[in-house]
């Protein structure tokens, strides 16, 4: 994951795209630790995520 340091300045330099993903090797750990995830882009301004649909983006409010 990168820092928050790395996060606020993509968002310092109008980054937008920004998507979620898992290494996970188990199903149990699949999602883990996205809310803090969510929690550092909240803190570097980002209000949305981006998901991939067929290749194109679909941007959801965090």
């Amino acid at each position: 994951m990168p820092s928050l340091d790395v996060l606020k300045l993509y968002s310092r330099l109008h980054g937008e795209i920004i998507t979620l993903g898992s290494d996970a090797h188990l199903a149990s750990d699949l999602q883990k630790d996205f809310d803090i995830a969510l929690d550092y882009l909240k803190q570097a301004g980002f209000s949305y995520i981006t998901h991939y649909q067929n290749r194109k983006p679909e941007m959801i409010k965090i």
